[in-house]
């Protein structure tokens, strides 16, 4: 059945159904046409033949409907019965042009509009499949109606009727074939074209050495939290971890050893917010980690009050103070942390975060502290607010 959706019926399954209903349209204008011409007496049938014909197609087009609305076309390999609706119509004309003979030239004209309804989905296999199943059932109604009589047409007329049909066939199957080979290069093209926009939405999201989020983006990832917690009531935390003597390590080891060192933070970092996502997982945006500039980073913690925040920062600071780096070199973190108090901006947030890791960093750094709104901003020195960052460069 059709899986549960709030908005009712699948979007690819109300396309499908308006393809099918692109083909009940026809249908049902040569249902008009046929009773016009029978009620008028310019077509000479049975009026039981009409009713067989008129049921039947009726019968295989409520059939498909059903196949779609209930779900069941979702377990085929073609949810959207194209390769079927197209045989189907086929053999209706086939059937037609034997059991309505004056209108057989009509239903010939028809023949490339049933074949090109395959050209939403089908692949050239499949027209190959439908033109041969299509020309061996006109070739044997041609048989069949040469060996017993034609009422209207003689045997040279059929014959010229069969080839212009089978014509028509083959030209549509190449036509196809040829709409099918673009469909598929077009179908590659898209695929690399939504390839190349994933690596540079990543690009233009993730910092290049570390592949934590850069500073725009985090910055959007906390105004999302903060509408959410403003909504939901909720509360959300940060953590602001900074490199202990930094400049040091540069200065012994060189810049690229610097860089290994951020990367290899920046991975421990993700290490344990997955162990903790795994733990105690949290709706909406998970935990996030990006790069603040430098060498300093932040952590976005959904769901987690202060005391939340601090704990993630301790496990975080263990996790990097027991680490051995390249050159058995050992490396140590401060760490601030704040949670959000409502009506609060992300700048003010981020400046409490601050003055705990500058506090953090004047206590003697390689430590972690907390800090919340109450906290008096003149006992901590060495405050640094958000507007004293530079942008990286």
């Amino acid at each position: 059945m059709i899986p549960p959706s709030d908005r009712g019926i699948p979007a690819q399954q109300r396309l499908r159904l308006s393809r099918f209903a692109m083909a009940l349209i026809l249908y049902v204008l040569c249902a008009l046409v046929t009773l016009g011409g029978y009620r008028s007496g310019a077509l000479a049938v049975e009026p039981e033949t009409l009713w067989v014909l008129g049921l039947g197609a009726l019968t295989t087009n409520a059939a498909v409907a059903f196949i779609i609305v209930s779900g069941i076309n979702l377990r085929l390999k073609d949810p959207s019965l194209t390769f079927i609706q197209c045989t189907l119509g086929l053999s209706w004309l086939v059937l037609f042009m034997h059991f309505v003979p004056q209108w057989r030239d009509l239903m010939l004209a028809l023949i490339p509009i049933g074949i090109l309804f395959g050209l939403f989905h089908m692949d050239a296999r499949e027209f190959t499949l439908l033109a041969l199943t299509g020309f061996v059932a006109l070739m044997a109604l041609t048989t069949y109606e040469v060996t017993v009589g034609h009422p209207i047409y003689t045997n040279a007329e059929l014959a010229l009727r069969s080839a212009i049909g089978s014509g028509l066939l083959l030209w549509c199957a190449y036509f196809g074939n040829h709409v099918g080979r673009l469909r598929a290069k077009m179908k590659a093209h898209n695929s690399q074209l939504e390839q190349a926009i994933r690596d540079i939405t990543r690009l233009a999201e993730r910092d290049h050495l570390t592949q934590a989020f850069n500073r725009r983006l985090i910055i959007e990832i906390l105004e999302q939290l903060r509408c959410a917690a403003e909504r939901d009531q909720s509360t959300f935390s940060v953590i602001i971890i900074d490199v202990d003597y930094f400049k040091k390590i540069n200065d012994r080891f060189g810049h690229l050893e610097g860089d290994q060192v951020l990367a290899s933070i920046a991975k421990r970092v993700k290490s344990e917010l997955r162990l903790l996502d795994e733990v105690a997982p949290v709706g909406g945006r998970g935990r996030e980690l990006g790069r603040f500039g430098g060498e300093e980073f932040i952590i976005t913690l959904p769901g987690s009050d202060l005391k939340g925040a601090t704990q993630c920062a301790e496990r975080i600071w263990r996790s990097i103070r027991e680490y051995e780096f390249d050159h058995s070199l050992k490396v140590t973190v401060s760490a601030g942390a704040a949670s959000y108090e409502a009506q609060e901006s992300i700048d003010d947030l981020l400046a409490r975060a601050d003055r705990a890791l500058y506090g953090a960093k004047h206590a003697g750094r390689d430590q972690v502290l907390a800090t919340d709104q109450e906290t008096d901003p003149g006992s901590i020195t060495g405050i640094v607010r958000l507007s004293d960052y530079q942008p990286e460069r």
